[in-house]
């Protein structure tokens, strides 16, 4: 018997060196990193719970990259009632109990309940005194209840009629939650003022600690051409409107000329991409005319790396996007050169941060980028590591769990990017950057992970002209968060 176990352990010894020899090898697990400070800007994100992967992403998902971590969401009634959504309280029940679970691995972590109404039930509270009592109330022993730190409301969007009560309900919810300690947030628009627009942008600001700006959805199935989900910066296409209001840049240039102080505003890193069918196939660049949406609309980062290998990729360095094609369809999405930028310009201007929508967009296992939560681990890496810049102090930044050696290099395909000029020429023979983390472990003591990713790589809403031009209808512009074939394709 001995002898046939050890003929068995030989030939499988001498089959698997047949294999390395002709190049199969097994693949590394992902790397998991794990910061080592916590940055003073705010990185915060939002969880989804309606997705068929959310457990298997609160597992995952490592508390110390992030300093605010948002239950998405909770439910406000028309009778002031605030409690986990009708439809999905069984599933969702103990989302509540994991978050405090992940709270005991990062006690700095601040949780928020993210509420949204039911019907017009945000408009019904806010103007009746005794339902915005029985709201904050309420709200009050959600959080006690939970052992959460505050709340979100995501309220899209108040109209011009609301706007006196918008400011009443945020006005009671921060003088009880001043007794507890409470943060209060909201969700805005990322145009501040138009038409209709409920935003009393100074008053709101006095009585909010973070306005998370939703800088995403700038172009969809109601433009008229291709266009990044959310440009960091105008295109030399774009018309007059589209560079004043349509990229993050802008956004955040008119929320602060509105009244809104830098250092409250957070933008939003989207890890999903929108869609289109384009017009021609011979046309696949950026303003490309389009017939309308992808199939399907919009996409998940996770999706696109998986499911979109095969596609051509472009990068954008005059609006610091990515974007993808194949026959009539295109994707334009963000990535880690795309967030990285955003960081930076994060911090070049100096606001509270940034937060993402949502954590199940990201490749969370890490079993196709090679790193686990690899957008949310750039985004960390690029706020420490540019604030170890500014600040001239130790390298500070993510190191290796169970490092074995002075340096881990993660090599995947390196043909990721395709230029444009290159893509214009034909000619694809200049040699793709990679992407580097440098990774602190001890002070005297660096790692640096060398990371190339495969050729694979909610919300506000900014359709067109007419949403804030004169004789234009502001209930013309979509939410995506409430359209149900949105959701179902961003589910991961």
């Amino acid at each position: 018997m001995n002898a046939f176990f050890y003929w068995i352990y030989k030939i499988c010894s001498y089959i698997c060196k047949l294999l390395r020899y002709f190049g199969f090898k097994r693949k590394p697990p992902p790397v998991i990193l794990r910061p080592t400070k916590t940055p003073k800007k705010v990185i915060a994100a939002y969880f989804s719970s309606d997705t068929p992967r959310s457990s298997q992403n609160l597992v995952e998902m490592n508390p110390k990259l992030i300093t605010h971590l948002y239950y998405a969401f909770v439910e406000v009634h028309s009778d002031g009632s605030i409690g986990l959504q009708d439809p999905h309280k069984a599933a969702m029940g103990n989302y509540p109990e994991k978050f405090i679970a992940i709270k005991r691995l990062n006690p700095n972590l601040k949780l928020i309940f993210s509420c949204i109404p039911k019907g017009n039930s945000f408009t019904v509270v806010a103007e009746n005194k005794e339902l915005r009592k029985a709201f904050v109330n309420n709200t009050i022993e959600l959080l006690q209840i939970w052992n959460f730190d505050g709340l979100d409301l995501d309220w899209e969007y108040p109209k011009l009629h609301d706007k006196e009560s918008y400011i009443l309900l945020l006005m009671e919810l921060k003088q009880r939650f001043n007794d507890y300690g409470y943060l209060l947030t909201a969700a805005v628009r990322a145009i501040p003022v138009y038409r209709e627009s409920g935003y009393d942008v100074p008053k709101m600001s006095k009585y909010l600690d973070y306005i998370n700006i939703m800088t995403y959805d700038y172009y969809g199935s109601w433009s008229t051409h291709t266009g990044f989900n959310s440009p960091l910066y105008p295109s030399s296409l774009d018309t007059q409107y589209e560079r004043q209001y349509l990229n993050v840049e802008a956004s955040v240039r008119n929320w602060i000329g509105a009244g809104a102080p830098p250092e409250k505003i957070c933008i939003g890193i989207p890890f999903y991409g929108r869609t289109f069918t384009l017009k021609d196939e011979l046309e696949n660049g950026v303003h490309a005319p389009i017939v309308g949406a992808g199939k399907p609309p919009a996409v998940t980062y996770y999706k696109v790396i998986t499911q979109y290998t095969n596609w051509t990729t472009v990068w954008d360095d005059e609006q610091k996007g990515i974007y993808k094609y194949n026959a009539n369809q295109w994707i334009g999405y963000d990535d880690h050169k795309t967030i990285k930028a955003k960081v930076k310009f994060a911090l070049d201007k100096d606001i509270a941060g940034v937060f993402v929508w949502h954590l199940g967009g990201d490749d969370m296992t890490g079993e196709t980028s090679g790193l686990k939560q690899f957008l949310l681990c750039h985004i960390y890496t690029q706020m420490t590591s540019d604030r170890k810049t500014r600040e001239a102090k130790e390298p500070s930044g993510i190191e290796p769990i169970q490092p074995t050696e002075p340096s881990i290099v993660i090599d995947t395909d390196p043909s990721y990017y395709e230029d444009p000029e290159l893509m214009r020429t034909k000619d694809k023979t200049r040699e793709p950057s990679k992407t580097s983390l440098e990774i602190a472990i001890t002070p005297d003591k660096e790692a640096t992970v060398s990371v190339s990713q495969p050729d694979s790589h909610t919300m506000v809403n900014v359709p067109n002209e007419s949403d804030i031009m004169p004789g234009s209808n502001v209930e013309d512009a979509p939410s995506p968060r409430s359209n149900e074939e949105t959701e179902k394709v961003l589910n991961v």
